[in-house]
């Protein structure tokens, strides 16, 4: 999470100096020790989770109609309809 990055989706725009540094260190860590990365993942989830810097309020439901001249359409729930896998008749 890098707040005010368009590349982060940290839509809450949450920021905590010492979770930020946990997860360097996670990331770091799972290049030779993926065991311990892991646990520590898990306790900087459980943190964030305790913070609740955002919260769910629903879950959207979706429908795509497709033309029957659309083949491979392939459907991914965070970046929608991956366009680029399917073609036109």
């Amino acid at each position: 999470f890098r707040e005010g990055s368009d590349a982060s989706i940290n839509i809450s725009g949450f920021c905590d100096k010492d979770i930020d540094a946990q997860m360097q260190k996670a990331l770091d860590l799972g290049v030779t020790d993926q065991k311990a990365a892991d646990k520590l993942w898990a306790a900087i989830d459980k943190q964030v989770t305790d913070k609740a810097p955002a919260v769910g309020l629903f879950t959207p439901k979706r429908l795509d109609f497709v033309s029957k001249r659309v083949g491979n359409f392939k459907f991914n729930p965070q970046f929608n309809w991956i366009i680029t896998q399917s073609w036109v008749q």
